[in-house]
């Protein structure tokens, strides 16, 4: 329930202050958690909402700042976060594809930046 009551503050914030993306992270975080939450509790496609919108708020944040190593790691979290999901699913070779993609990816940006990944 805290978690939910947490999610419905978040989005009257957004709608409050629309288009700053910072605020956007918080609801994106609060939406992961949900999702990790939901996932643990089998409920998948619950868990997967909650993922792909904190996905596509990551993703629009990464947009704006595509040199930000921060934003794009947190991209990466909910691309994991999404492919851990297809393993429940039973998706499992769509799944070890972009948790490869998602390991690759890391790998590069610590060869470019190693406090990217810390």
């Amino acid at each position: 329930d805290f978690f939910l009551k947490s999610l419905e503050h978040r989005r009257l914030w957004v709608e409050e202050v629309k288009d700053d993306p910072h605020v956007e992270q918080n609801l994106a975080t609060i939406l992961g958690k949900l999702g990790m939450l939901a996932q643990d509790q089998g409920r998948l496609d619950e868990a997967t909402k909650y993922f792909v919108e904190s996905y596509e708020l990551r993703n629009k944040f990464l947009e704006l700042n595509p040199n930000s190593g921060a934003a794009e790691m947190e991209v990466l979290g909910s691309r994991w976060s999404l492919a851990t999901l297809g393993f429940q699913k039973l998706d499992t070779e769509a799944a070890i594809a972009e948790m490869q993609k998602v390991v690759a990816r890391i790998k590069t940006r610590a060869e470019q930046n190693p406090y990217d990944v810390i």
